[in-house]
């Protein structure tokens, strides 16, 4: 979907989007998460096999969101205070049509951790806001089951407490 049209969307979806989420705006769901296969900046790859065995963080994001821009500082901390967990993983997926577009806009930055090209993954994971958290629990396996979604900007240590959450259930 063009980012045009998704744009166009944003107010239509909001009223949809917020009436299935809980208080705190995250939605509590049990979806299985899609296989896939995409690119970083760097040209690596990343496949669902990076959810196998953790709860995973997901960012959906564009350099022309301006709230997603606001809180790259705080998923840059959340970032690396998990850094050296092997239950736990952060990734950005950019949805963003130019790779050299997020390569420049990371270069102005402070924020240093990988970002993925994953604008064909959006629709499949069912995001069509940004920004978009998702948490998948796969240490059951990949791809994993989404647990909790987000539509809006993450506020302090959110996310800390969700993963604990996700964490705590069997």
């Amino acid at each position: 979907m063009s980012r045009l049209l998704r744009l166009a969307l944003v107010p239509v979806l909001l009223g949809v989007a917020f009436s299935s989420a809980g208080e705190d705006g995250w939605e509590r769901t049990d979806r299985p998460a899609v296989k896939f296969s995409i690119e970083d900046v760097s040209g690596g790859r990343l496949t669902e096999k990076a959810f196998e065995g953790k709860v995973v963080v997901v960012d959906f994001w564009a350099t022309w969101c301006g709230p997603c821009v606001q809180e790259l500082p705080e998923l840059a901390r959340f970032a690396a205070k998990i850094k050296d967990r092997k239950d736990v993983a952060f990734l950005s997926f950019s949805v963003d049509d130019d790779k050299a577009d997020v390569v420049k806009f990371f270069a102005e930055r402070k924020e240093t951790f990988p970002v993925y090209m994953a604008s064909s993954l959006s629709d499949r994971m069912d995001v069509m806001i940004f920004p978009t958290k998702l948490i998948i629990d796969g240490r059951k396996g990949a791809p994993g089951r989404i647990r909790l979604k987000k539509e809006g900007v993450i506020q302090g240590d959110e996310l800390d407490s969700k993963v604990a959450e996700i964490l705590k259930k069997p």
